[in-house]
């Protein structure tokens, strides 16, 4: 009975988590439905020779390709180098899973799996905390991160790499 019971909390805490990360790729959608019609999002992305487990979002246009983790966390976070930090009270913080090691190596693998469809093309990784905030960076992430409401000023100011509506197309078509 008292392992049912565990696993009865373990399922519900897990529909939970689920429903909130549903709820910030909402959020997430929302927000970059004001791009215009040039730019595709694929929502949950998996490709096992694309990507390592799933991609939140893909979103493709004339400003590049950014792989995009959703996070649904509360509270403020200190970013050190790839780690994350939430604050707790003071000057205690707790270690959180980072998305970022996981983001970098789907860039890596996203990367060489367009190289092999003949697309020359680096994949910008962007973490988007969807209620929280960063309130400190120490050192580089070599990654994005982003507020909810500033997603789409992040996004149109990179402008380091153009692609062409042809070779947007090549991307959506590669990654189908």
């Amino acid at each position: 009975r008292m392992r049912r019971n565990k696993d009865l909390k373990y399922h519900k805490n897990n529909l939970i988590n689920n429903q909130k990360g549903l709820s910030g790729k909402d959020s997430v959608c929302a927000k970059l439905a004001v791009l215009d019609d040039s730019w595709t999002y694929i929502r949950n992305y998996t490709n096992f020779n694309a990507c390592s487990g799933d991609i939140d979002g893909v979103l493709i246009g004339t400003r590049g390709i950014f792989l995009i983790e959703v996070k649904n966390w509360h509270g403020s976070f200190r970013v050190s180098g790839p780690d994350m930090y939430k604050h707790l009270a003071n000057d205690v913080y707790r270690l959180y899973k980072s998305p970022v090691d996981q983001l970098s190596a789907n860039v890596q693998k996203l990367k060489d799996f367009l190289h092999a469809h003949g697309l020359e093309i680096s994949p910008k990784p962007l973490v988007v905390l969807v209620i929280g905030h960063v309130e400190s960076f120490h050192g580089q992430t070599g990654i994005f991160i982003a507020g909810l409401e500033n997603i789409v000023s992040q996004i149109l100011a990179s402008v380091d790499q153009k692609i062409s509506l042809e070779q947007t197309e090549k991307i959506v078509n590669a990654l189908k």
